[in-house]
């Protein structure tokens, strides 16, 4: 397309009344021909605004995921605090980006079929403009204990669930559409051997989701927007329509007839997507539990380790007592550590959610309380103890800053050896084993 074909589809009526209903409350940013991006933060307010942009030379226009009171207050180096204090809401997007189309239409189809299982009717999709599909849930169907605050975390959770939760059944689709695994790998460019593990199809590469969106301030194609790879518009779709849809439906003489089709429409119902949330944030946790306990049983020597009660703070190790102080940054990570550690050395369930309560008071940004209940209950469910991650592990203690040894440190492998060490030290001395609050 030249400038002045680009310049007369940007000023279809159908295509302004979409962009500019769709940009309220986002930044947004224009994509020239030459490949760079205009001035960032911008918005658009009003149908002139995207007719100028494409005779100055814009091709594309994109939004953030991100719903702010004012876009143009934004700043590239603003921290997170700040970011949060302007942010008002943020629209759920999941983008489709597989190596094979058809594979990004069967992935579309799933995951809207899942939202739908989920108590979701607020799921819209739309083209890419490319090779895939775009999936959104407004704000305005999350449940109210998601914040504003809680970007990106609440989004990465349900992006990871959602994956998880369809890629049985789109390893079986995509095999029934190619017939074999030699046609997936022919057309994917995929070696068979990453396709295949104990002779069983695994498509996990194939599924492909662009996390890179879901971060503060990154940007996704806006409705009705040209792809400047494709000339193709990114096209808001019928959910029936999804399984039948070609990318040549997407040339952008054809948008009249889209018209009526909204990608992210705002009149949801309040909370509808509480049990999609509630359900991805209980996977996360124990997906991420399962992975610690796999390290830690990998000791054997830690996993030797009981005690007869409850062990008291005096006795816990620098890292446990300095992550207790308060964290800014590493809080969940440290509360994984922290549940493993305070049942292994006998803690009941009420003390430990007293202690990480006070805790969670502390820190520089408190953590949301069903997190906390959240990963009380995985443990209560689970019944067995795992000990706490190694010491030299450097996810954790190290990382999040609170590694800071003393002389009772050295040549230990976990907290738990610590306060071992430190009971033996002292095991004359009376009423060590009582939870001093």
């Amino acid at each position: 397309m030249n400038k002045e074909n680009i310049i007369r589809y940007y000023s279809k009526d159908v295509v302004l009344d979409a962009m500019i209903k769709h940009a309220k409350n986002k930044e947004v940013a224009v994509k020239y021909l030459d490949g760079g991006f205009g001035k960032r933060p911008d918005v658009l307010l009003y149908p002139g605004d995207v007719v100028e942009h494409a005779k100055k030379g814009a091709v594309s226009f994109h939004a953030s995921e991100e719903l702010w009171d004012n876009p143009l207050l934004l700043k590239p180096d603003m921290r997170k605090r700040e970011l949060d204090e302007h942010r008002i809401g943020f629209d759920l997007i999941i983008d489709i980006d597989c190596p094979v189309f058809d594979y990004s239409k069967i992935a579309a189809e799933l995951i809207i079929k899942a939202i739908k299982q989920h108590g979701v009717n607020a799921v819209s999709v739309k083209f890419s403009g490319n090779k895939g599909f775009h999936i959104g849930i407004p704000f305005e169907a999350f449940p109210s204990h998601v914040g504003a605050d809680d970007f990106p975390d609440a989004v990465k959770n349900v992006a990871e669930y959602l994956i998880d939760y369809v890629k049985e059944d789109f390893g079986k689709r995509v095999l029934e559409f190619e017939g074999n695994v030699v046609e997936v790998a022919r057309k994917s460019g995929v070696d068979v051997k990453r396709l295949v593990k104990d002779k069983v199809f695994v498509p996990d590469c194939l599924l492909k989701v662009d996390t890179m969106l879901i971060s503060s301030r990154h940007l996704y194609r806006m409705p009705f927007s040209l792809h400047e790879k494709s000339w193709l518009v990114s096209l808001p779709l019928r959910l029936k329509d999804v399984s039948e849809f070609r990318r040549e439906h997407a040339v952008p003489d054809a948008v009249e007839s889209f018209e009526e089709v909204v990608f992210l429409e705002r009149n949801a119902e309040r909370g509808e997507a509480k049990r999609l949330f509630d359900f991805a944030l209980s996977f996360v946790i124990g997906k991420r539990m399962k992975q610690i306990e796999a390290e830690s049983e990998k000791d054997s020597e830690v996993k030797l380790i009981r005690f007869r009660k409850a062990v008291r703070e005096t006795f816990f190790p620098p890292c446990i007592k300095n992550g207790l102080k308060g964290l800014e940054d590493g809080r969940k990570r440290f509360v994984f550590c922290l549940l493993n550690f305070l049942r292994c050395v006998e803690w009941d369930y009420d003390a430990i959610r007293r202690l990480l309560y006070e805790w969670n008071e502390r820190n520089a940004e408190k953590l949301r309380e069903r997190i906390i209940d959240y990963q009380i209950r995985y443990h209560k469910l689970k019944k067995k103890k795992i000990p706490p991650p190694n010491c030299d592990n450097e996810m954790y203690y190290k990382d999040i800053g609170i590694c800071k040894p003393d002389a009772i440190c050295k040549g230990i492998k976990n907290p738990l050896q610590y306060v071992r060490r430190k009971l033996d030290r002292r095991r004359s001395t009376q009423g060590v084993s009582g939870i001093s609050r």
